[in-house]
């Protein structure tokens, strides 16, 4: 295997555990190092169905708590999902208060910093960002920076993830939309639209302009980051009858394959997963079912194995 897809053991794959919505106790994650520890930080009633997750420069955790992400037939919850803020005050690991940030949320995804200390919500179909002017420990309402113009209205196959680059352009993932036409309208005009592709990778500046498209061919890509080399990897989930799901090296320009014009199932012949199709490429490794996340072990003081 080339450097370029040898990950060497510097990335750690995480899934997003939400005791309700169905979950049980008894699908709590099992630690599998016993160097390290699991601790409750926060529970029921405190937090429900935290689907996005940011720390700040002081310690805060900013949670992303949905109550809009397709809720079960007779859902008792707010309507309309909020951001959380927890705090650890006497450092024992546990959260010691909590207090709301940011509310009126539709169908809320991920949560990441912008570089201009402004935090950004990637709603299904939304991209926010919510600033703290005045320094309350409140945001001072959510902007909209961009919006998906789209008929579908499922939020696991339409925006999902969201980072930002030390140079300053933000990057976002799309799922394949199931198919229908999709747009998103920078706010210079800048413009891209689709329809029948795969999911993809778009980016624009921090207010919104220069929207162009990076990359194409995934199912539902989950969420992207850049590792401390300054590579831009992705989680991709996969087709209905068609697997791994996958960890990819973003390039640009790069086609991954799909496209939901051949069908859900990804077994069309003119449909590529692994980069066997003439024009697409390939990915770093397969990965287990229901990828959410990821971590760079070398920003962790996890020992130097996970570095």
């Amino acid at each position: 295997m080339s450097a370029s897809n040898r990950m060497r053991a510097s990335w750690a794959l995480v899934c997003s555990l939400a005791l309700g919505h169905g979950v049980t106790a008894q699908e709590t994650p099992v630690v599998a190092d016993d160097r390290l520890e699991l601790i409750l930080f926060a529970e029921d009633p405190e937090i429900r169905t935290p689907t996005g997750l940011a720390v700040d420069d002081e310690g805060a955790v900013f949670v992303l708590e949905s109550h809009t992400h397709h809720p079960p037939e007779g859902y008792l919850g707010p309507n309309a999902d909020r951001i959380l803020v927890f705090q650890d005050e006497d450092g024992d690991g546990r959260s010691d208060s909590r207090t709301v940030f940011a509310e009126g949320i539709e169908q809320g995804m991920n949560l990441a910093w912008s570089s201009d200390g402004e935090l950004l919500v990637m709603g299904a179909r939304t991209l926010w960002k919510v600033s703290d002017e005045d320094g309350d420990g409140r945001g001072d309402g959510l902007r909209v920076l961009l919006r998906l113009e789209t008929t579908e209205r499922y939020a696991h196959n339409s925006w999902m993830g969201v980072t930002v680059a030390g140079d300053g352009w933000l990057y976002g993932t799309r799922g394949n939309t199931g198919s229908r036409a999709w747009a998103i309208e920078g706010r210079d005009g800048s413009r891209i639209q689709g329809y029948g592709d795969g999911g993809s990778v778009f980016r624009c500046r921090l207010d919104g302009t220069q929207v162009e498209e990076i990359a194409t061919g995934f199912w539902n890509p989950f969420q992207l980051k850049f590792d401390t080399d300054g590579r831009l990897l992705l989680v991709d989930n996969d087709p209905d009858a068609r697997g791994p799901n996958r960890l990819i090296q973003v390039i640009l320009g790069g086609d991954y394959g799909y496209q939901s014009l051949h069908g859900g199932a990804g077994t069309h012949p003119f449909q590529g997963w692994d980069g066997s199709l003439p024009g697409t490429l390939g990915y770093v490794a397969g990965i287990g079912e229901a990828p959410c996340d990821l971590i760079d072990g070398r920003r962790l003081a996890f020992g130097v194995d996970y570095g």
